[in-house]
Protein backbone atom coordinates (compact mmCIF):
# COMPACT_ATOMS: atom_id res chain seq x y z
CA UNK A 1 0.00 0.00 0.00
CA UNK A 2 1.43 3.42 -0.94
CA UNK A 3 2.12 6.11 1.66
CA UNK A 4 -0.77 8.19 0.36
CA UNK A 5 -3.27 5.32 0.27
CA UNK A 6 -2.28 4.34 3.79
CA UNK A 7 -2.88 7.86 5.13
CA UNK A 8 -6.16 8.26 3.22
CA UNK A 9 -7.47 4.91 4.51
CA UNK A 10 -6.44 5.85 8.06
CA UNK A 11 -8.26 9.20 7.78
CA UNK A 12 -11.45 7.45 6.74
CA UNK A 13 -11.04 4.91 9.56
CA UNK A 14 -10.45 7.57 12.24
CA UNK A 15 -13.41 9.67 11.11
CA UNK A 16 -15.70 6.64 10.82
CA UNK A 17 -14.80 5.70 14.41
CA UNK A 18 -15.56 9.31 15.46
CA UNK A 19 -12.25 9.62 17.28
CA UNK A 20 -11.77 12.94 19.03
CA UNK A 21 -8.71 15.16 19.27
CA UNK A 22 -7.47 17.72 21.78
CA UNK A 23 -6.28 20.13 19.09
CA UNK A 24 -6.24 20.34 15.30
CA UNK A 25 -2.63 19.10 15.12
CA UNK A 26 -3.54 16.23 17.44
CA UNK A 27 -6.22 15.17 14.92
CA UNK A 28 -3.68 14.90 12.10
CA UNK A 29 -1.23 13.10 14.40
CA UNK A 30 -3.96 10.56 15.22
CA UNK A 31 -4.56 9.94 11.52
CA UNK A 32 -0.84 9.46 10.87
CA UNK A 33 -0.62 7.19 13.93
CA UNK A 34 -3.47 5.06 12.58
CA UNK A 35 -1.49 4.79 9.33
CA UNK A 36 1.62 3.78 11.32
CA UNK A 37 3.70 6.90 10.61
CA UNK A 38 3.81 8.55 13.98
CA UNK A 39 5.14 7.79 17.42
CA UNK A 40 4.50 10.37 20.14
CA UNK A 41 7.78 9.52 21.84
CA UNK A 42 9.91 10.41 18.81
CA UNK A 43 10.73 13.68 17.11
CA UNK A 44 8.50 14.75 14.21
CA UNK A 45 11.65 15.21 12.14
CA UNK A 46 12.14 11.45 12.13
CA UNK A 47 8.78 10.88 10.46
CA UNK A 48 8.11 14.00 8.40
CA UNK A 49 9.90 16.07 5.82
CA UNK A 50 9.22 19.77 5.58
CA UNK A 51 8.12 20.55 2.04
CA UNK A 52 8.17 24.23 2.99
CA UNK A 53 10.39 26.07 5.41
CA UNK A 54 9.47 25.29 9.04
CA UNK A 55 9.92 28.99 9.78
CA UNK A 56 6.74 29.78 7.86
CA UNK A 57 4.71 27.93 10.48
CA UNK A 58 5.91 30.20 13.25
CA UNK A 59 5.38 33.70 11.93
CA UNK A 60 3.43 35.98 14.23
CA UNK A 61 -0.26 36.29 13.34
CA UNK A 62 0.04 39.89 12.23
CA UNK A 63 3.04 39.25 9.97
CA UNK A 64 1.14 36.76 7.77
CA UNK A 65 -1.28 39.38 6.50
CA UNK A 66 -0.17 42.75 5.23
CA UNK A 67 -1.69 46.01 6.49
CA UNK A 68 -4.56 45.84 3.98
CA UNK A 69 -5.43 42.18 4.42
CA UNK A 70 -3.10 41.04 1.63
CA UNK A 71 -1.10 37.86 2.13
CA UNK A 72 2.60 38.23 2.87
CA UNK A 73 5.62 36.20 1.82
CA UNK A 74 5.02 33.67 4.62
CA UNK A 75 2.52 31.80 2.46
CA UNK A 76 3.62 29.15 0.03
CA UNK A 77 4.35 30.27 -3.55
CA UNK A 78 1.53 29.91 -6.08
CA UNK A 79 3.21 27.05 -7.94
CA UNK A 80 3.44 24.92 -4.76
CA UNK A 81 -0.35 24.43 -4.68
CA UNK A 82 0.08 22.19 -7.71
CA UNK A 83 2.52 19.97 -5.79
CA UNK A 84 0.13 19.03 -2.97
CA UNK A 85 -0.16 15.28 -2.52
CA UNK A 86 -2.91 13.23 -0.93
CA UNK A 87 -2.16 12.89 2.77
CA UNK A 88 -0.09 16.08 3.10
CA UNK A 89 -0.27 17.74 6.52
CA UNK A 90 -1.19 21.35 5.80
CA UNK A 91 -0.73 24.30 8.07
CA UNK A 92 -3.26 26.89 6.98
CA UNK A 93 -3.44 30.41 8.30
CA UNK A 94 -7.02 31.01 9.39
CA UNK A 95 -6.19 33.53 12.12
CA UNK A 96 -6.94 30.86 14.70
CA UNK A 97 -7.09 32.49 18.11
CA UNK A 98 -6.19 29.24 19.90
CA UNK A 99 -2.77 29.11 18.20
CA UNK A 100 -0.04 31.65 18.94
CA UNK A 101 0.68 31.92 15.22
CA UNK A 102 -2.91 31.85 13.94
CA UNK A 103 -2.46 28.51 12.17
CA UNK A 104 -4.63 25.41 11.85
CA UNK A 105 -3.77 21.84 10.79
CA UNK A 106 -5.68 19.98 8.08
CA UNK A 107 -5.04 16.80 6.12
CA UNK A 108 -5.16 17.26 2.35
CA UNK A 109 -7.53 14.67 0.84
CA UNK A 110 -7.82 16.01 -2.70
CA UNK A 111 -9.17 18.88 -4.71
CA UNK A 112 -12.86 19.71 -4.91
CA UNK A 113 -12.18 22.72 -7.15
CA UNK A 114 -8.50 23.31 -7.92
CA UNK A 115 -9.10 26.62 -9.71
CA UNK A 116 -10.89 28.09 -6.68
CA UNK A 117 -8.54 26.26 -4.25
CA UNK A 118 -11.25 24.34 -2.44
CA UNK A 119 -10.13 21.03 -0.99
CA UNK A 120 -11.43 17.90 0.68
CA UNK A 121 -9.83 17.63 4.11
CA UNK A 122 -9.84 15.78 7.42
CA UNK A 123 -9.59 17.98 10.48
CA UNK A 124 -10.84 18.79 13.95
CA UNK A 125 -12.25 22.29 14.21
CA UNK A 126 -12.62 22.36 18.00
CA UNK A 127 -10.74 20.49 20.70
CA UNK A 128 -12.58 17.52 22.16
CA UNK A 129 -14.78 17.17 19.06
CA UNK A 130 -14.74 14.29 16.57
CA UNK A 131 -12.32 14.39 13.65
CA UNK A 132 -14.39 14.89 10.50
CA UNK A 133 -14.12 14.94 6.73
CA UNK A 134 -14.86 18.28 5.08
CA UNK A 135 -15.30 19.12 1.43
CA UNK A 136 -15.21 22.90 1.50
CA UNK A 137 -11.90 24.10 2.98
CA UNK A 138 -10.98 27.24 1.04
CA UNK A 139 -7.25 27.78 0.67
CA UNK A 140 -7.99 31.34 -0.47
CA UNK A 141 -9.57 32.22 2.87
CA UNK A 142 -7.04 30.20 4.86
CA UNK A 143 -3.85 30.03 2.77
CA UNK A 144 -1.24 27.34 3.26
CA UNK A 145 1.84 28.44 5.20
CA UNK A 146 3.41 25.02 5.66
CA UNK A 147 3.38 21.48 4.29
CA UNK A 148 4.64 18.32 5.99
CA UNK A 149 4.80 14.94 4.28
CA UNK A 150 5.68 11.53 5.75
CA UNK A 151 9.18 10.34 5.01
CA UNK A 152 9.23 7.14 2.98
CA UNK A 153 10.24 4.12 5.04
CA UNK A 154 9.23 5.51 8.43
CA UNK A 155 6.34 3.20 9.22
CA UNK A 156 6.64 2.32 12.89
CA UNK A 157 3.56 0.22 13.54
CA UNK A 158 1.01 -1.94 11.81
CA UNK A 159 -1.90 -0.22 10.09
CA UNK A 160 -4.37 -0.21 13.00
CA UNK A 161 -1.94 1.27 15.52
CA UNK A 162 -3.82 2.97 18.34
CA UNK A 163 -2.74 6.50 19.27
CA UNK A 164 -2.63 6.85 23.05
Amino acid sequence: MSLQNRVMAAAKKVTKEKQTAHHCWDAIARIYAAAGFYDKSASNRKFFQYITSPFNFHKKKDSIWGPYGQPSQAMIPEDMYGTLQLGDWLYVHNRNTLDNYGNHSALFMGWKDKERRIIHSAECLNGGKPIKLYDNRSLHKAPVVGILRPRPGTIVQEFDYKYK
